[in-house]
């Protein structure tokens, strides 16, 4: 079973809400938050694990198959950039 990547963000990369200044914790929730709105406007059914132990953060449910998700937040900083 393969790894796949699903970006988060607008088309300019940037999240909906706010999440620089944040720890690293919180900003890990506001990535997860984002994760299940769009997979739900999606129209997939979506289980969070009891507790945080497993090696997969969703449960994402498309009818005949189940996925198993864990969602990763990267920063990335352009050298750059003005």
């Amino acid at each position: 079973m393969g790894t796949h990547k699903v970006r988060l963000g607008n088309e300019d990369g940037e999240h909906s809400g706010k999440v620089r200044g944040l720890t690293c914790k919180r900003r890990g929730e506001v990535v997860e938050a984002e994760f299940l709105a769009r997979v739900a406007r999606l129209g997939f059914r979506v289980s969070k694990p009891w507790g945080d132990s497993d090696r997969y953060d969703f449960v994402a449910d498309a009818g005949s198959l189940f996925w198993r998700v864990q969602v990763k937040h990267t920063t990335w900083h352009d050298p750059f950039a003005e």
